[in-house]
């Protein structure tokens, strides 16, 4: 169960309730394991694994050496900084404590974590858990908070890591930019919750799952974000998800300009006109979305970008917001073959008719190929 309690329809002042299963990962224990004693943090030379126990610890911006495969965070544990696991090929990440940003400015410089860097430095700010963009990774049970920037990122979207999170959750991203996770190829994301305040979920790799999640977005963002710049991506599923609040109420999207990145499906194309690239065989299926977002599709696909075989099925707003949703292509984009089975707006079943009243959906530019089944 994964709630958040609001007061007053206040999206600063929530409260989460987590409940999580009985049975906790085991930490991990014989020779090689750290346990730091709270307050304390310095790593052995030869150590294979930290065990992170009850108490608050301080460990800065710690870069984890390639030698260590192992991290826990027993319940209890407050671990503060952010941890650089980029170098581990086969890294675990487990426990139920909690992973705090706090002490950082926003956007951190990851060469000098206690100042801030200027406002284009996603390459070098700190990212609160950064894992290897290849080999075997897995987080199970992790709690992350008030993250400076980026939670979980690969250092770059584009990987093929084959990650496996599990029940992980992501709370407190007040400072902007807080993106939530990148998603790289082969992965399988199942049971989390994502508060994020930019993209919740970076959808540019192929051959990914997501599974049993819930969001709950701030302002800034997309739950689903497939752009920013041109890609090829194919066999993507992401289902049974609750999107239980969209508090975005931006309605800047010229083609080609601004910040179209505003809408819980959505394909950002500030600044994607290099390239090219092919979107297909994605699949959305059984989305809740419980309020009414400013906007649910933002799909519009610009110069070398290609966004075919996509499959809405089961997906349920609860109202419709006040910017329109559209499918676009301009520019010599291409977008195709999007198939909405069983979508509804406020309860009714938005077809090819009702479409643009219902949904307040516009399909312009060389769009094609859209069907209401």
């Amino acid at each position: 169960m994964k709630v958040s309690v609001e007061f007053d329809g206040s999206s600063s002042d929530m409260l989460y309730v987590f409940a999580d299963p009985v049975d906790d990962v085991a930490a991990p224990s014989g020779g090689g394991v750290y346990v730091p004693s709270p307050g304390s943090f310095a790593l052995p030379s030869g150590s294979t694994a930290v065990s992170f126990g009850r108490g608050v610890h301080q460990i800065g911006y710690w870069k984890v050496p390639a030698t260590v495969t192992r991290i826990h965070l027993a319940r209890g544990a407050y671990v503060v900084g952010a941890i650089d696991a980029r170098e581990s090929r086969e890294m675990r990440v487990t426990g139920r404590g909690v992973l705090s940003g706090e002490a950082f400015p926003w956007r951190a410089d990851g060469t000098n974590p206690t100042t801030s860097c200027g406002y284009d430095c996603w390459d070098k700010a700190v990212k609160m858990l950064s894992l290897a963009r290849s080999g075997s990774v897995s987080v199970e049970g992790l709690t992350i908070a008030n993250p400076p920037h980026y939670t979980i990122s690969a250092g770059n979207d584009v990987a093929t890591a084959a990650w496996t999170l599990d029940n992980f959750k992501i709370v407190g991203g007040w400072r902007w930019n807080n993106d939530g996770t990148a998603v790289p190829g082969g992965s399988t994301i199942r049971n989390c919750f994502v508060s994020a305040n930019d993209d919740a979920m970076k959808l540019y790799n192929s051959n990914a799952t997501i599974d049993g999640c819930v969001v709950r977005h701030l302002h800034n963002g997309s739950p689903f974000q497939l752009g920013w710049f041109t890609k090829s991506a194919t066999n993507v599923v992401v289902r049974n998800v609750d999107v239980i609040r969209y508090d975005s109420n931006d309605l800047d999207t010229p083609q080609g300009q601004g910040s179209d990145n505003h809408a819980v499906f959505n394909f950002a194309t500030n600044g994607a006109h290099g390239g090219s690239g092919t979107i297909s065989g994605f699949r959305f299926e059984d989305i809740r979305i419980e309020n009414a977002p400013v906007r649910v599709l933002g799909l519009r696909a610009p110069r070398g970008q290609q966004i075919r075989d996509v499959l809405f099925t089961r997906v349920s707003v609860d109202g419709l917001g006040a910017g329109r949703n559209y499918l676009d292509a301009y520019r010599g984009g291409v977008l195709s073959g999007v198939t909405f089975s069983d979508l509804s707006f406020g309860g009714t079943k938005v077809t090819a008719a009702n479409r643009s009243t219902r949904a307040a959906l516009d399909i312009t530019g060389s769009a094609t190929g859209v069907a209401f089944e």
